[in-house]
């Protein structure tokens, strides 16, 4: 007869999972998918950041007055509309 395989382990979630930080940065660096996912986690954050900047600057740029900045806001937001 064959034996029965082990019952799942189920983590306890008031204990950690363990390991530390540069365990986790080490498992990172050594598996392509892991550093691929990660390279492409900073890459969207700082692309995004630097749209949001470049995006608040032309605003700013385009209405000096801060009533009609809210005024344009307002416009390009759905929820706002009525």
């Amino acid at each position: 007869a064959m034996p029965s395989p082990a019952p799942p382990r189920t983590q306890d979630p008031a204990h950690p999972v363990g390991g530390s930080l540069w365990a986790g940065l080490s498992l990172v660096i050594r598996s392509r998918y892991l550093l691929g996912i990660g390279l492409f986690v900073i890459l969207l954050a700082t692309a995004s950041t630097f749209l949001y900047f470049e995006q608040a600057r032309l605003v700013a740029e385009a209405f000096p007055d801060a009533r009609a900045r809210r005024r344009s806001s307002a416009r390009s937001t759905p929820s706002c509309r009525h």
